[in-house]
Order: C-alpha cells, then sequence, then structure tokens
C-alpha cells in the first residue's frame, strides 16, 4: 500500500511539474540569457542558410530578403508625430494591406522557428533578431555585426487605413514622408537601409513588380548602390506600376523609389526613359539630385561605409516608439554585452547573465514552485516509506479471543431416568 501511494504522489508531482515548465508564449521579453540567445541566434542562422543554398540565383535571397522586409515593414507603421498611435516594432503588420501582400508565407516560418523559444522572447524581438541574423549571415564581411536589444512588446492587433509605407512609385519626398516624418529617423538613415534590397527580390503576386535588384540576391553587400548608377530603361508596367530595367540585362529591376536615391526621376517621369550611365552609345537622360545622391555614392564606392551606416540606421529603426528604459542588453558571464551592443548602451539594463543569477523572474517562479511540488512528494513518500517499516517491525498483530462455551445439549428423551 505504501508503495502505491509513493508512486502516486511521484506521478502527481511530475504532472504538476510538467505543467508548470510548459509556459505560455511571452507577449515581451523580460530577460535573455546568453545561452538562450545563442541558440535563438543558432537556428535562425541555420534556417537563413548559406549563401551559396543550392538554389537558382533569383531565389537564394527569398527567405532572408522577406525577413528583413517583414521587420521594415513593422517599424514602417508607425508614425512618432502621433502621440495616440499605438502602431510600431510590435510582432505585427497588418495584413490587409496590399504593401503587406506575401509576408504572411515569412511570418509562419519565423512563427515555426520561434515555438521553442516562445516563452522567452516576444515576436517582436524575434522578428528583430531574424533580420539581424539574415544581414549578418549573408553579408561578404566577417564578423559583422548589427546591434541588437530585447524588451519590445507585441500587439494583437495593428490596423491602420491610409498609406503608412512608402510607395515604391514615389521619391524623395515619400522617403522623406516615411522615414524622416514618421520615423524620426533621417534621409542618410533612409539611403542606408534601401540598400537591403540586394536581399530578395520583388514578385508581381506581391507588389506587382517582379525581378531581383541585383545579380545575386543572396548576397548582402553594396551592388545595389553600384546597380544604380548603371543605365536603366524604363518600362511601364501598367498604369500604376513603373520599372526601370538594365540595359544589358533587362531581368534586374530597379524602382522609381531607388532610381531616387541618385536621380531625379518622379517629377519628370513622363519625359524619361533612359537613367543612368549610357546605354547604346545614347546619353543619359536623367538629372543627378546631388541634394541626397552624395549618400548612394559613398555607399557605392565603399562597402564598409555602407555596412557600418546600415548597422547603425538598422538598430535605430527597429527601436522606434521605445526608449533606453525599455531596452536590454544579452550578457555573457563576466558581465560584457552581446549582440553587437556597447556597454555604454546597456547602461539601463542589469549586467547579468540570467544562467548566472535568476533574473527572469518568470523562470525564477517556476522554479520555486517545482521545487515545492517536488519536496511535498518527496516527503510525502518517505513519510509513507516510513509507515510501511515501523508495520513491518511490530510483526502480525495478536488478537486474544475468548472461546464461546459449547452450547447446552438437548434433553434425551430416551433416557430411562426421565
Amino acid at each position: 500500500m505504501a508503495s502505491f501511494f509513493t508512486r502516486l504522489a511521484l506521478a502527481a508531482s511530475i504532472m504538476l511539474v510538467a505543467e508548470v515548465s510548459g509556459q505560455a508564449c511571452v507577449n515581451r521579453t523580460t530577460a535573455l540569457s546568453q545561452a538562450d540567445y545563442a541558440s535563438m541566434y543558432a537556428a535562425l542562422s541555420t534556417a537563413m542558410g548559406d549563401v551559396n543554398n543550392g538554389l537558382p540565383e533569383a531565389e537564394r535571397g527569398d527567405f532572408v530578403g522577406a525577413t528583413v522586409r517583414l521587420t521594415f515593414h513593422d517599424a514602417g507603421e508607425i508614425d512618432i508625430r502621433t502621440s495616440s498611435d499605438n502602431l510600431g516594432v510590435d510582432g505585427c503588420v497588418d495584413l490587409g494591406q496590399a504593401d503587406n501582400n506575401g509576408l504572411a508565407t515569412v511570418i509562419g516560418q519565423l512563427d515555426t522557428l520561434r515555438a521553442p523559444f516562445c516563452h522567452l522572447i516576444s515576436k517582436a524581438d524575434f522578428w528583430v533578431l531574424a533580420g539581424k541574423v539574415a544581414v549578418e549571415r549573408r553579408a561578404t564581411v566577417a564578423g559583422y555585426t548589427v546591434p541588437f536589444r530585447f524588451g519590445r512588446t507585441d500587439a494583437a492587433d495593428c490596423n491602420y487605413s491610409g498609406g503608412r509605407l512608402p510607395s515604391a512609385e514615389g521619391g524623395v519626398a515619400e522617403i522623406t514622408r516615411v522615414f524622416v516624418d514618421q520615423m524620426g529617423l533621417t534621409f542618410r538613415d533612409a539611403a542606408a537601409l534601401l540598400g537591403a534590397h540586394t536581399l530578395g527580390r520583388t514578385q508581381t503576386a506581391n507588389s506587382g513588380y517582379n525581378g531581383p535588384w541585383v545579380p545575386d540576391s543572396g548576397v548582402f553587400d553594396n551592388d545595389y548602390y553600384d546597380e544604380i548608377f548603371e543605365p536603366w530603361q524604363k518600362t511601364a508596367v501598367d498604369a500604376t506600376h513603373t520599372e526601370w530595367r538594365r540595359g544589358d540585362n533587362p531581368t534586374r529591376i530597379m524602382l522609381n523609389a531607388d532610381m531616387e536615391l541618385a536621380f531625379n526621376v518622379v517629377n519628370n517621369l513622363a519625359q524619361l526613359n533612359r537613367c543612368g550611365g549610357r546605354m547604346r552609345g545614347r546619353a543619359d537622360e536623367c538629372t543627378e539630385n546631388t541634394a541626397v545622391s552624395s549618400h548612394a555614392r559613398e555607399f557605392r564606392g565603399s562597402n564598409t561605409a555602407w555596412l557600418s551606416q546600415f548597422s547603425t540606421s538598422y538598430k535605430l529603426m527597429t527601436e522606434v516608439g521605445y526608449t533606453n528604459a525599455d531596452l536590454s542588453c544579452v550578457y555573457d558571464s563576466d558581465g560584457q554585452p552581446v549582440g553587437g551592443v556597447t556597454l555604454s548602451e546597456c547602461s539601463n539594463s542589469t549586467s547579468t547573465d540570467p544562467d548566472s543569477e535568476a533574473s527572469n523572474a518568470v523562470s525564477t517562479n517556476s522554479v520555486v514552485i517545482a521545487a515545492i511540488i517536488v519536496g511535498a512528494a518527496i516527503v510525502l513518500g518517505v513519510v509513507l516509506f516510513a509507515v510501511a517499516v515501523v508495520t513491518r517491525k511490530r510483526g502480525p498483530r495478536i488478537v486474544t479471543v475468548t472461546p464461546t462455551p459449547p452450547p447446552t445439549p438437548p434433553p434425551d428423551y430416551s433416557r430411562s431416568d426421565w
């Protein structure tokens, strides 16, 4: 009997511990250990794959390009000029907007990758981390790093009306409206961030445009800026979609917003057919917009300069709407920040790795509760075992029984003395 109750208590404790440890997904990251961060990074890095991952050239950057596009669209929906605005870097994009066509697929892929870690990291933080891993994994410079801090909060709803994201048909004014006015960045930030078009490609089903910007869409380098200054031929897909095609390779594409980083295109679109360089001996019809083209020319001339600026601008973009007090750093066991941030950027977070000191309240509470349950089960088992031992030491129980006298026999009527 004692062993039965012991097994019952132990089974109950195991079920309760499993229930405690099976935590729900969090909507805000409260702490992140170096070990957990490394595990997430490794999972994402494997998913991003090698640059030469065996896919056709046009498809090499599809997943990484879509991941970076998702982080851009998540951040780009914010408008810091509106105090009541609840959009921003919140792990949510309005899939009802045509601008976000095609993002449901990559969201599903990232949800699968996040599933083993969703009790530790918010979706918003995971998307930003995924974008970071995408560009680091595909960069041509070894050791390239984009800063990462956590603490973003997920939103369940992010619907909006009106154009929040930049139109590909627009130019400098449209880029300024979104990146500078809505997000509070600089035009230099915008020029650097648009360089992410070096990854991935446009697809008709998603945007109405079709083709990659660069020769190899799976490599993260400054080739995009080099391409802008090459000769392009204007092609009208329809009344609302304008593409620019390489004169010597019409499979590659630029959009009005891309061309405007160097040339005056939008305001003269009707009169233009060619732009950039010389095409079959014909002169360039575009005039360079020197007010903004200096950034594109600088990034064209130096991959290092562009990567450095992109790193800075990506951090700013993915932290729009948050303060230093909202965001924290991942630390190693020596109290040094990891993830590409400096110690000065982590002044508002505790410089302790949760693996070495339990700073995650949720995890700590779970451990305490589990310990209590296991302890109670052990105590109960010990008590029941002790009862069994004592019982065996006492030996069999002796019961004294008073014998019952035999009943008086009935009279014998056959006897002669009656």
